[in-house]
């Protein structure tokens, strides 16, 4: 036969902690809902943002907030945003050699790996679907328009405006692409700026996870 005692004070336990449960799960309940009233806002104005923008204050703005511009994002889109930045960071390279003085010549590399894919969509608020995240990378990258593969470095992806990118990036700080020498070349197997030139992504592509 149980101890009385110890019974009740069973019972006593059990009661508080129930109560702490509950009250636990209505905060949470309450917190959850202001988090996806926050979430929905958020990615409203975004989506209008880099029309209204444009190129340069859009990336300017995801440099200050990293840690949420990929929140609410289909993956599709997300490794898109992730492929422009990548351009963009890599244009504004080029950019700071020019403006040395002498000016430091520095091709312009707007590929990454499909690993580095997955650390920045990670690293910037990507909510994935499943547990194995980089399984939905590689099958979005599959299917995804506007992705193209670097020839020379067969596991790297750029988007497909990075020709674009480029050209525009330069003439905001007065540089033009027949004055940066190798412009028009393949830099490296990672600048197209022949629309036949580039190549696609193919489902028979399997990059390594």
């Amino acid at each position: 036969m149980a101890n009385p005692s110890r019974a009740r004070a069973l019972l006593m336990e059990l009661d508080r902690l129930a109560k702490e449960y509950i009250a636990a799960r209505d905060e949470y309940e309450s917190t959850r809902q202001t988090f996806d009233v926050a979430k929905e806002r958020l990615i409203s104005v975004r989506k209008r943002a880099p029309e209204v923008l444009g190129g340069v204050d859009w990336f300017e703005w995801t440099q200050k907030h990293a840690e949420v511009k990929l929140v609410g994002l289909e993956i599709g889109d997300a490794i898109l945003a992730v492929l422009q930045e990548k351009a963009y960071s890599a244009v504004r390279d080029v950019i700071t050699g020019l403006q040395k003085d002498p000016p430091e010549k520095r091709p312009y590399s707007p590929s990454l790996a499909a690993f580095e894919i997955y650390d920045t969509l990670d690293a910037q608020g990507f909510e994935f679907r499943t547990a194995t995240p980089r399984r939905e990378i590689h099958a979005a990258l599959l299917n995804l328009k506007g992705v193209m593969k670097s020839p020379d470095m067969t596991n790297e992806y750029q988007h497909g405006e990075s020709a674009e990118i480029y050209r525009t990036m330069l003439d905001a700080y007065g540089f033009k692409v027949e004055e940066v020498e190798g412009a028009d070349e393949d830099r490296n197997g990672n600048l197209f700026l022949d629309e036949d030139e580039r190549p696609s992504v193919k489902p028979d592509d399997d990059p390594p996870f």
